[in-house]
């Protein structure tokens, strides 16, 4: 089970025919949680501030789901297909489900104690200023926890008396190096501060709060993109191409300890950015990282995976195997070396029993021959499929996904089968095509 949410008990006094009444309330600090857990609803939102249902989310195009946070559950993944989640009954001024909550709007904007918003996110959006998580943001109105021009986390929030888009001149946490890193960010009016926490440290400071927040937002609350017109209810833009897991959104600043406590005890970690080489080509370096605190105790063993070496093994691995051993009071860092030996992609694995491992690390292998015949892409149908098969790049790296209701029928003189796309609104986007897909290549 996941590290559950931070909760606050508020008590409520009040006066009835002369007699002070002291209750204790719900937990009310809490008003959105989304932890992706629930593999038949897994858009949940079950803070429990609202009535069930009230803001679970809706798939905007095509999204996935990966392992969570310390191994534990299931996480969004939006890294690899275009795609990202509304929030239901966010969208204010065209109100399509026709619940219109301010949950995540002028109730935050209001509150005397500010707001809190913290998430785990894995990989940096794929261009400058793109969200994590958006209420509009731009055009003066609204918030973005987002990327900077650079590869570090900003808090922009319009209508504050603090500067829009801070700018984290000592930010020091690059989002680019492809591990889970934990990002809070608070508008604190009581402190008359504005801070984004990157793993519990404090990356931005800046003052804030000295007059009351305006310029709430219509929009759509999204999870990796933005909705940037509250009447048209089907556009986004910027999406980030990200994973997310444990969405939490407060209506009061969260304290450093508090956001510590989110973030939890340190795991091992290995470099999990995507690597590509050719069969034939250089070997690829990963390096492992254990924390300092955890080898000082005792010794660590980390053991490596290759899942089919006829596409990458590990060289000084037995059967596609490697123990890494990390002695008690030794160093916390060593590699492991992976030798392509055919084509395709794979997923290496890193696991131990001492702590969580952060630390699939996808490797693609190019063929080192390419057809003859200058074939660079071929897609037949014949399994009711969209595997592309010409031989030019890696096997599964440029594949389909459906958009829509495709199907399949026989294909032209009765051989083999054919794509059906003339359902409404049916189409194929090619996996890896896209200048921002997050393993776009150029081959088309």
């Amino acid at each position: 089970m996941k590290n559950h949410c931070l909760t606050k008990l508020f008590k409520r006094a009040t006066t009835l025919a002369g007699v002070l009444l002291v209750t204790a309330s719900a937990p009310a600090a809490l008003v959105g949680y989304w932890n992706f857990d629930n593999s038949t609803n897994p858009l949940a939102e079950t803070s429990g501030y609202q009535p069930a249902g009230t803001h679970d989310g809706i798939v905007i195009g095509n999204i996935g789901y990966t392992t969570g946070v310390r191994g534990s559950g299931a996480a969004l993944d939006m890294r690899f297909n275009q795609g990202a989640v509304k929030i239901k009954n966010t969208d204010e001024n065209a109100n399509p489900e026709g619940n219109y909550q301010n949950t995540f709007n002028e109730h935050l904007y209001n509150s005397a104690a500010g707001f809190t918003i913290a998430f785990w996110a894995k990989d940096l959006p794929t261009d400058a200023w793109q969200p994590w998580v958006s209420r509009n943001g731009d055009n003066g109105y609204g918030y973005q926890v987002r990327r900077t021009d650079q590869n570090f986390a900003t808090f922009t929030l319009r209508g504050a008396a603090g500067t829009g888009d801070p700018t984290p001149a000592g930010a020091f946490t690059d989002f680019s190096d492809g591990r889970w890193h934990h990002i809070a960010a608070v508008y604190d009016p009581v402190n008359q501060q504005r801070v984004v926490y990157v793993d519990g440290n404090a990356e931005i400071t800046i003052p804030d709060g000295t007059t009351p927040l305006s310029n709430a937002s219509g929009e759509y609350l999204v999870f990796g993109a933005q909705h940037p017109n509250a009447w048209v209810t089907n556009v986004f833009q910027s999406y980030s191409h990200c994973a997310l897991d444990e969405i939490r959104i407060y209506d009061n600043a969260l304290s450093q300890s508090d956001v510590q406590a989110l973030v939890g005890n340190p795991w091992i970690y290995t470099d999990t950015t995507t690597a590509i080489t050719t069969n034939g080509g250089s070997d690829i370096v990963v390096p492992v990282t254990v924390p300092a605190s955890l080898v000082a105790t005792s010794a660590v063993e980390v053991i490596i995976t290759s899942p089919n070496t006829s596409i990458a093994d590990l060289v000084g691995g037995t059967a596609g195997v490697l123990k890494l051993e990390f002695p008690q009071g030794g160093g916390n860092v060593q590699n492991y070396t992976v030798h392509a030996t055919g084509q395709g992609i794979i997923n290496i694995l890193s696991i131990s029993t001492n702590s969580w491992v952060d630390g699939t690390k996808q490797i693609i292998v190019w063929p080192s021959n390419q057809p003859a015949d200058g074939l660079v892409a071929y897609w037949n149908f014949n399994t009711n499929s969209l595997t592309e098969s010409g031989g030019y790049a890696p096997t599964g790296l440029h594949d389909g996904t459906a958009i829509g209701n495709v199907s399949y029928t026989t294909g032209p003189n009765g051989l083999g089968n054919a794509l059906v796309i003339s359902n409404g609104n049916a189409a194929v986007r090619i996996n890896n095509s896209g200048g921002k897909d997050r393993d776009g290549a150029t081959t088309v």
